[in-house]
């Protein structure tokens, strides 16, 4: 789970939303956020890379990651 600091403190996002979370930010943010997401899914070499690029980066700034346990 992905726990917001900073400007983003208060909201938290599940592994599985994480993704999805990320895009719809992605979508209403800056054009440099839009360019930065083109060019990750431009240079992966599979949609599971790409993924995985994208929820890194998104959630490299004013988030924390914390194991939940099952």
């Amino acid at each position: 789970m992905y726990v917001g600091i900073g400007s983003e403190k208060g909201k938290k996002v599940s592994d599985e939303d994480a993704f999805s979370y990320a895009c719809e930010r992605i979508n209403n943010g800056t054009e440099r956020e839009q360019e930065a997401f083109m060019q990750i899914m431009k240079e992966t070499e599979s949609f599971y890379m790409a993924v995985i690029s994208v929820v890194l980066w998104y959630f490299s700034g004013n988030w924390v990651y914390e194991e939940v346990d099952p």
